[in-house]
């Protein structure tokens, strides 16, 4: 049987020598990713042969203009459950949390205009800086740890307004 296993991961860096913008001197920089909680962030890992969570949505698309990106996740059985997510940019965790799966259905959203709000470094001023749209990589983690055991995952990813969603291999 396949339990939930909660392993906590520190990891600490040090510096030896110069950066990009020249040599840096005492005191170093410390902490962790920019908007871990509590110091750190959540890895999902299930069975190599884990069903993963279904979707409503195809491989790709693309969105025209700059919104929530709501995403609709389905369980691979119909059970009940929790769903767990991690939103991030390169080097940042810009979200995390729970949602509940309601009858075999969740929904997990990407905020982009609310998140600015505390992490202004995203962008949206489009991929050539004339048109507003989103620009960043950014990738939505999802783990359902269902009332019957079970464990399924799926990654989402955005690259700019294109939503890519690769299938797995148990697909």
């Amino acid at each position: 049987m396949v339990q939930w296993l909660e392993e906590v991961l520190s990891v600490r860096t040090f510096w030896e020598g110069a950066a990009s913008a020249g040599p840096i001197s005492p005191p170093f920089p410390t902490g962790t990713v920019l908007g871990a909680t509590e110091g750190g962030f959540d890895i999902y890992v299930v069975p190599k042969d884990s069903p993963p969570l279904k979707t409503a949505h195809p491989q790709w698309s693309v969105l025209d203009e700059i919104q929530d990106v709501t995403l609709l996740l389905a369980s691979p059985k119909e059970q009940q459950g929790a769903v767990h997510l991690t939103i991030g940019i390169p080097g940042h965790q810009l979200d995390s949390g729970t949602v509940d799966l309601i009858n075999g259905w969740a929904k997990v959203v990407y905020a982009p205009l609310a998140l600015r709000t505390t992490f202004p470094n995203i962008d949206v001023h489009g991929r050539t800086g004339v048109f507003p749209g989103l620009t960043d990589t950014v990738w939505i983690n999802v783990f359902l740890e269902a009332d019957g055991g079970g464990f399924y995952a799926r990654q989402f990813t955005l690259q700019g307004p294109d939503l890519l969603i690769p299938p797995q291999e148990t697909e």
